[in-house]
């Protein structure tokens, strides 16, 4: 569905069933704000001693928990190294932070000039390696992280309109996941308990 949305193969129209205007096609640096200069790392001595509710974040999401912030606002997390670039299509390669955070060094952190919610979707499986350095290392620099291209439609309201539609998807899938988790612990007891 994000491949159709994203292509343009499907299309919103607005309240009063008018097409919106054709896509744009942006850098990153023209749509969005890094504020890689206020991430701050912790070694697992320096979380231990605060640690807390607030989510503290890597590459790849929630590392551990924290009793402070250095964001409390809606942002996106793009992984610096060791993110999931090669396996875009199954694994997200960004995170959508809304509230309060502690972001380490190894995601880069965006704001949205626009929306963050649509900006979040472009992103999060969006085939980005041609953009990826290193050999041993995948590595995405921040230079190279400001020119990924998104494409992008000029009608905030049509923004709104693939961002709300795929929030229900999101929240369908995630649902699902948490059954399908309970269904596998619950497999697991009996299985343990079928051979004690």
């Amino acid at each position: 569905m994000m491949q159709k949305i994203f292509s343009g193969e499907i299309r919103f129209k607005g309240e009063n069933g008018e097409s919106f205007p054709e896509w744009e096609e942006k850098k990153l640096m023209d749509i969005a704000e890094c504020l890689d200069n206020r991430r701050k790392p912790l070694n697992s001595n320096e979380r231990s001693i605060i640690q807390g509710n607030i989510p503290y974040y890597g590459a790849n999401g929630v590392v551990d928990f924290v009793n402070k912030y250095i964001f409390n606002e809606d942002i996106i997390l793009l992984a610096e190294d060791g993110g999931n670039f090669d396996d875009f299509a199954t694994k997200p390669i960004a995170q959508l932070v809304k509230g309060k955070s502690w972001i380490n060094n190894h995601a880069h952190v965006l704001k949205a000039k626009y929306n963050t919610d649509f900006l979040f979707y472009s992103l999060v499986h969006k085939d980005i390696r041609k953009y990826i350095n290193g050999t041993s290392r995948a590595k995405l620099n921040k230079s190279d992280m400001l020119d990924i291209l998104v494409k992008m439609p000029k009608s905030l309201d049509e923004q709104v309109k693939i961002s709300k539609f795929l929030e229900k998807i999101y929240t369908k899938l995630e649902k699902e996941q948490e059954k399908l988790d309970s269904l596998n612990e619950w497999k697991k007891g009996l299985l343990q308990q079928m051979f004690v």
